[in-house]
This record gives structure tokens, C-alpha cells and sequence, in this order.
């Protein structure tokens, strides 16, 4: 077999036959990374396609951290068209919600306090009560802490052993209650729980069940002070009798004023009605 040489590949003869080219991106705007909202410094950074290894409190950290308070700071994650949001305490105490960035993810920081409702029986003694929306004010409080946010129960008033707490809980977590779930079609389903402050170990209970956003504590009143509502009642509706009767019996005297009657006073009798002589003025 014949076997030719060019020119060029005898130049080439003892060179090197591997070379290496560097080519830099100056810049790929699909591989930016956003941070905004309530953090000390907006701002938009670039990372590899591969992405930096950094992960979402790094890119808050390059942003200049958050501004207001951590316990009502939430996190949303904008990727690839979808969106997740978790409060900031999540991130710090869960390293598994730390997840990495990718190019192209958008984070928004913004705050909003956690809160919760109480009705019914609570405040202060000699008041209408705390009723109300309250806030956390920290990461986390439990359902003893929230009862006393709201200035607690009211000795004449509350009954201690029905104190209630509303939330919705996931269909698994209903379903190991005990409740039915056939009827509900979406994935959280109401629940409510009661606890008996008057026992003991009803407190202890409540400092072990934590609050969540959204939770919504009843207290309700006690029969007692239920009987002295209807007694209240009663009364109220007997003064209005009273003060009915008062106006029909002086309709006739007024009436007898006008049409220039001399009028007497009026008189209780024997059996106890009340008479009112009336009698015509001489023209």
C-alpha cells in the first residue's frame, strides 16, 4: 500500500498534537441568580450553568441578609415556572430546606407576622375580654403561651375544662385521630381538640402542643355564667315591661290635660291595680 506525507504534517512533526483552547463566558444571563424583597442589598448575581454550590441562605448571606426579624421572615423560591415558600426559621434549623440554587431561580424574601385567634371567655377579670387576632412574636409558641397572650381565662367566667383549639391537619394525621375523612375532598381537613385546664396535667399538655398560622383557640363560658346571662335577661326584659306599663298609664292623663280635664292623682287599691280617677272640668 502506498503511503503519502504532505508538507504540513511533516512540519508538524514533533509538536504538540493536543492543543488546549481557553474560552471564557463574560457573562450568561440565564444562569442569574435574583434575591429580592426585605433583604440589605438586592441584588443579581451570575453562577455556572453547573450552578455554584451555593444554597439559599448564601445567596440571602450575598444579599446582605435579611432586615427584619428572623420569627417573621418567610422565603419564597421561584423555579422553573413553580413556587415554595417556607418560613426563614425553617431554613435555619432544617439544613434539608437549605436546599442548593440553580441558574435562573428568583428568591423573595418578604415579612409576615404568624398569627392566631382567640374568642370566647378570656382577659382580664372585670373586662369584655382579650378577644382577638395576635401575633407570635417568636419562631414558635405553644398553646399554653397563646391562652396567656390573651391575658388568660376568666376565673368567673371561663370554664377551664373546655377550652378549645381549631386547625386543619392533613388527611394522614386526621385519619390516626380516629376521624372520618370521606367527606372532605381537599388534603387538610378540620380538627378540633380539647383540653381540661382544670386538670393538672392539662397544662402540661398545653406547653407541649405547638400553635401553628392560622389557629383559632375557643374558651368557652361556664354553665354558671351562662345561668347568670339568662337571669340578666329576665331582668332586663322585666324593667322593659315595667317601664311599658308606666307610659300606657300615663297616656290617659296626658290625654286629660289637653283637653282641659282636671286630673287626680292616681291610686293604688285594695286588690292592687292601679285606679285613676278622672274627672271633667266644669266649662
Amino acid at each position: 500500500m502506498w503511503k503519502f506525507k504532505t508538507r504540513s504534517s511533516t512540519r508538524s512533526k514533533n509538536r504538540a498534537i493536543e492543543p488546549q483552547v481557553v474560552v471564557t463566558l463574560a457573562q450568561q444571563r440565564t444562569s442569574l441568580i435574583s434575591v429580592i424583597g426585605e433583604v440589605n442589598t438586592p441584588l443579581r448575581f451570575a453562577v455556572p450553568a453547573t450552578g455554584a454550590g451555593d444554597r439559599v441562605l448564601d445567596a440571602i448571606t450575598r444579599a446582605g441578609g435579611i432586615k427584619g426579624q428572623g420569627y417573621s421572615t418567610w422565603v419564597m423560591l421561584e423555579r422553573g415556572g413553580r413556587r415554595a415558600t417556607v418560613p426563614f426559621e425553617n431554613l435555619v434549623m432544617n439544613a434539608a430546606n437549605n436546599i442548593y440554587i440553580q441558574p435562573g431561580d428568583r428568591i423573595y424574601v418578604y415579612q409576615e407576622q404568624q398569627k392566631f385567634i382567640v374568642f370566647g371567655a378570656s382577659g382580664a377579670e372585670g373586662t369584655l375580654g382579650s378577644q382577638g387576632e395576635f401575633n407570635f412574636d417568636a419562631w414558635r409558641i405553644n398553646l399554653a403561651e397563646g391562652v396567656a397572650k390573651a391575658s388568660g381565662l376568666q376565673d368567673a367566667r371561663a370554664d377551664a375544662a373546655n377550652v378549645f383549639l381549631y386547625r386543619r391537619e392533613p388527611k394522614e394525621v386526621a385519619k390516626l385521630l380516629g376521624a372520618d375523612v370521606s367527606g372532605f375532598a381537599g388534603d387538610l381537613v378540620p380538627v378540633i381538640f380539647q383540653i381540661n385546664l382544670s386538670d393538672p396535667g392539662g397544662y402540661f399538655l398545653a406547653t407541649r402542643t405547638q400553635m401553628r398560622n392560622g389557629d383559632v383557640i375557643f374558651i368557652s363560658n361556664s354553665q354558671s355564667y351562662q345561668l347568670s346571662k339568662f337571669f340578666n335577661f329576665v331582668t332586663t326584659v322585666t324593667q322593659a315591661t315595667t317601664g311599658v306599663t308606666s307610659t300606657i298609664i300615663g297616656v290617659p292623663t296626658a290625654s286629660a290635660a289637653v283637653h282641659g280635664n282636671t286630673v287626680a292623682t292616681p291610686v293604688t287599691g285594695t286588690a292592687g291595680t292601679t285606679v285613676i280617677p278622672v274627672t271633667t272640668a266644669t266649662p
